[in-house]
């Protein structure tokens, strides 16, 4: 994600320049436009609404990253990882990513205390572990995303960062051994990952969200962008980099025109048979989960990405021409900032404005707008500043290095990039507050209002479930070959698990557990009604069944107490039916008021 062509500003060794390689300014704007439809579709979400079918086009532009990443890189350092040394590598790559990634981190953090329930105070060691940036690196479900979300890509990336240089030495004189093997590799631990939910070794969430994040796998597309970038520096094509000022030639011009189409044509045409083709269906109907979402999320456009960034890389054509201007290279360049901040400044919206109940187009403007004015200022203030601070040490470029505490009022008055991204800021929380300021909460839907006619409970104590769901009401109705439970939930700001229910003897032992609800509450802004209807076969009921009980669980967050007079379940799950000689009856003793 954070990769650019760097300019002298990387090093100040005249020795460790073998050549300063040309701008590729066509594939920097282009990293602008992956990175807002990764903004635009988190908006979405935090703006309440449904982004299922929408989640493969952000996670696809990750898959560009990478792909983009790898070639960048080799593109650079091929010819000058030998003078550069792999120490000041490592460092440089350090300094470009770490110190904007603890910005967002601690803003994530604030944000949730200030306007959320304050739970992210509480995990330390996850804290740490995001810090450093190794969250994606651990098969916990969830745990690389807890805090901000997208930098998990980042933690990713810093792998493929350490394994680099050894890479880069490894295929020094044929690169596709290496490509190979990475393949070969991938598909080992798409079969491992397969067998274990074919075999019920795990949940199917945590096989399928290694997939999406684990560096073992998705650096995949980052050698298929290195193995790009060696094709491309041993071909002519880097000797005919287009120069911003070049007079377009008609004929030329036309033609890289067609090819910059066509290669945007195979990534959607990849894109769409990878996901609504018969592909999916296929690998569902075979049990091969994990496969199916490595090819859906980045495994099938790769290559097509990696068309993509062979044409732009010296493309002359009218959309080269369009991502090379000015002012797209520098929202490229503000785009990795764009990228981390988006998290935060999105939950903060969604704690404001929950209750609001914007128009999607409304709320998707206001938080792009907010997001990019934050990038802008952090390119300026924090990105670029603390990045030349850092370099400048190893350097001993003591000039450069009492420079960098004036570079980002610099920054701020240059081409006044600074005072906009300021005021947009500013004008974005304006809107929010007058939004908040006449929020006419909607309420339960009307299909909630209509089931809940006739069944409440006047006695009944509403139910919390600490920071993840408060329980209004429920109802238990007995049928011949199944029970039914219908509840209606309120989901809180701490919302990360899902509703599960539980079998469990006299002694209260889990005997079984199943019926996992994830489709009605993953992705639900904190404030909104979640009418979970729930029908359980008695054909499920395992021998010694006497309770059935809900709770909150995930995979590496565990479970959460019902916060309520009497508990039970050390604390930690909510009985809700019992089955008796008279049939399946609620157990009302447990969950009206005392």
């Amino acid at each position: 994600m954070p990769d650019t062509i760097p300019s002298t500003a990387n090093t100040n060794s005249a020795s460790a320049l073998v050549q300063k390689p040309k701008a590729l300014d066509a594939l920097t704007g282009l990293r602008f436009i992956a990175a807002l439809t990764v903004v635009v579709i988190h908006a979405i979400k935090y703006g309440g609404h449904d982004t299922s079918q929408l989640g493969p086009y952000a996670a696809n532009a990750v898959a560009f990253f990478f792909v983009l990443s790898g070639f960048i890189l080799t593109y650079v350092y091929d010819q000058r990882m030998a003078s550069v040394g792999t120490s000041k590598f490592y460092f440089a790559r350090f300094a470009r990513i770490w110190p904007l990634h603890i910005v967002c981190l601690l803003g994530a953090v604030f944000v949730d205390a200030w306007f959320g329930n304050g739970a992210l105070l509480s995990r330390k060691v996850q804290f740490w572990n995001h810090a450093a940036l190794l969250q994606s690196w651990l098969p916990i479900y969830k745990w690389s995303a807890a805090f901000n979300g997208p930098a998990w890509s980042i933690s990713t990336e810093f792998a493929f960062y350490l394994a680099f240089p050894i890479l880069l030495a490894l295929g020094r004189k044929r690169f596709y051994p290496i490509m190979i093997a990475s393949l070969l590799c991938t598909a080992t631990i798409l079969c491992a990952l397969d067998y274990c939910i074919v075999n019920k070794i795990s949940t199917w969430h945590l096989p399928v969200e290694l997939v999406y994040v684990h560096p073992l796998v998705r650096i995949t597309e980052f050698i298929l962008g290195m193995w790009l970038g060696k094709r491309f520096l041993s071909s002519k094509r880097s000797d005919s980099i287009p120069l911003p000022d070049a007079p377009p030639r008609i004929g030329s011009l036309i033609k890289d025109s067609l090819f910059e189409i066509l290669a945007l044509g195979i990534v959607v045409t990849i894109f769409y048979f990878v996901n609504y083709g018969p592909l999916p269906d296929f690998l569902a109907k075979n049990q091969c989960i994990a496969t199916k979402s490595w090819l859906a999320r980045s495994g099938g456009t790769m290559f097509g990405f990696a068309a993509v960034v062979w044409v732009f890389s010296s493309s002359n054509g009218f959309l080269g021409k369009l991502f090379s201007t000015p002012t797209s290279v520098y929202l490229g360049e503000i785009s990795f900032s764009l990228y981390l901040v988006q998290a935060p400044v999105l939950a903060m919206m969604a704690h404001q404005l929950g209750d609001a109940k914007l128009p999607k187009f409304y709320f998707v403007t206001i938080g792009v707008a907010m997001s990019l004015g934050f990038s802008m200022l952090l390119y300026a203030v924090v990105e670029m500043p603390i990045r030349q601070l850092m370099v400048s040490i190893p350097e001993k470029n003591w000039k450069k290095f009492w420079s960098s505490f004036s570079m980002a009022f610099r920054s701020l008055v240059n081409g006044y990039t600074g005072l906009i991204g300021a005021c947009i800021v500013l004008v974005s929380a304006g809107l929010i507050q007058y939004e908040r300021n006449n929020v006419v909460s909607e309420g339960p839907s009307p299909e909630i209002l209509e089931a809940m006619s006739g069944l409440m409970d006047s006695d009944f104590a509403p139910i919390t479930f600490r920071d993840e769901a408060t329980l209004h009401w429920f109802k238990v109705v007995d049928r011949e070959d199944a029970v039914e439970l219908t509840m209606w939930w309120e989901i809180l700001p701490g919302h990360q698990r899902v509703r599960f229910m539980h079998f469990c003897d006299d002694a209260e032992t889990i005997l079984f557990d199943g019926y996992t609800n994830k489709d009605d509450f993953d992705d639900k802004a904190p404030g909104s009604f979640v009418l979970d209807r729930c029908v359980v076969k008695k054909e499920d009921f395992k021998p010694g069944t006497k309770y059935l009980g809900i709770g909150f669980w995930r995979k590496g967050l565990g479970v959460v107490p019902a916060d309520r007079g009497r508990r039970q379940m050390e604390n930690r799950r909510l009985l809700v039916a019992e089955i008796t000689p008279d049939g399946v009856i609620a157990v009302d003793q447990n969950v009206k008021a005392k």
